[in-house]
């Protein structure tokens, strides 16, 4: 098991949200919203700005500064690539991400425990949080990520 215990801090970094990446990121998704694309429908409803959909969190590991960043948390958390998967992945929305805010991007372990089917096979649930705060510190967004690895019965 890992050195890294609930509420440890795995890293600390900006997120900024371009415009051309959000507009990017609605396409590949095929949720083109005017209120994702167009600044003066963003503006008509009442924002500064266009708003990212709320997944739009999940492009985090681009900005951490590694090419193989996924990789090296699942190295510091003594994850075995090969036998985990991504279990389950939530959003949740306190504030509209808005197109030209940097956010203060903080991934927090939530949880670490290993857990024995009826069937006797061990997994180990790995719950991490990214939390998104705002240049004025408010929380913005938070995505809870579950990772799963199966253990060896030895």
């Amino acid at each position: 098991m890992s050195e890294q215990s609930a509420g440890d801090i795995l890293a600390n970094f900006k997120f900024p949200v371009e415009r051309g990446k959000v507009v990017e990121f609605a396409a590949a998704g095929r949720t083109p919203h005017p209120l994702f694309v167009d600044r003066e429908a963003a503006q008509a409803a009442g924002l500064r700005d266009c708003v990212a959909p709320i997944t739009y969190p999940s492009t985090f590991v681009f900005h951490m500064g590694a090419e193989s960043a996924v990789l090296e948390l699942m190295q510091r958390l003594k994850m075995n690539p090969a036998r985990s998967v991504h279990g389950e992945i939530q959003f949740r929305s306190h504030q509209e991400i808005l197109v030209g805010e940097v956010f203060n991007a903080t991934l927090v372990v939530a949880s670490d425990e290993v857990r024995i089917s009826q069937s006797g096979i061990k997994r180990r649930f790995v719950g991490l949080d990214l939390l998104l705060h705002n240049q004025e510190g408010v929380l913005v967004s938070t995505m809870e990520n579950t990772f799963i690895e199966t253990l060896s019965n030895e």
